[in-house]
């Protein structure tokens, strides 16, 4: 009985915090801003933080602050495919 009350309880815990993140992903997208764009890049800022999306070759900065924190695909190696729905052969 007390595992089973113990599960109940695991389970309950991540459901919470699922719900909480989920509630924190809808504040940040609804509260993203573009800050400005243009042909090369496009600048999204939400509060203090900015994402700054470049198009060719696609890339990512993370900045806080106005410091970078993160970077992906800085140097441009990732390989991309084109999206193929499956055959009904495969």
């Amino acid at each position: 009985m007390f595992s089973d009350v113990k599960l109940c309880s695991h389970i309950w815990e991540k459901m919470r915090r699922n719900v909480i993140l989920k509630h924190v992903y809808v504040y940040l997208l609804y509260s993203l801003q573009v800050h400005s764009k243009d042909s090369s890049h496009m600048k999204l800022k939400v509060q203090d933080n900015t994402v700054i999306l470049y198009a060719s070759p696609f890339h990512m900065d993370f900045l806080s602050s106005d410091t970078p924190v993160m970077s992906l695909n800085s140097q441009g190696l990732l390989k991309y495919e084109q999206y193929r729905s499956k055959s009904k052969n495969e």
